[in-house]
């Protein structure tokens, strides 16, 4: 299956703020450093941040070299993936799911997101790679 093509011009910071709300935001800019962002997705994984009886949505952002896993919380998660780790990285139909790969001890390896996100995210990771 031929891929979409990835975002060639960045996020600018309005951009950032419409999809994030201003304190992920201002997280996410205290974790890249100025880095241009390709795109960000509001996955539907959850992960442990720390607050009592539940979970928070995990972010993928895409930066130009790697995935930016976060989700906000007492105990913070961030994880990043250069995209040269991820090249076997496939859409599962059947779950729902992008299946990272095959970057091992990620704390989160599959992302729970409808179809087209996750084409969009393979994209970005295989950049015009069949």
């Amino acid at each position: 299956m031929k891929l979409p093509p990835a975002n060639a011009e960045p996020f600018d910071e309005l951009a950032r703020s419409e999809r994030l709300g201003a304190a992920r935001r201002r997280f996410l800019d205290s974790q890249i450093d100025g880095r241009p962002v390709f795109h960000i997705l509001k996955t539907h994984s959850k992960v442990d941040v720390g607050a009592w009886f539940l979970k928070r949505r995990v972010w993928a952002c895409l930066l130009g070299d790697e995935l930016l896993l976060f989700a906000r919380g007492r105990q913070p998660y961030v994880e990043r993936v250069p995209f040269d780790r991820l090249q076997r990285s496939e859409y599962n139909h059947v779950t729902g799911e992008v299946m990272l790969a095959p970057a091992d001890g990620l704390r989160v390896g599959h992302l729970k997101m409808p179809p087209l996100e996750g084409l969009h995210l393979l994209a970005h990771i295989h950049r015009g790679k069949d």
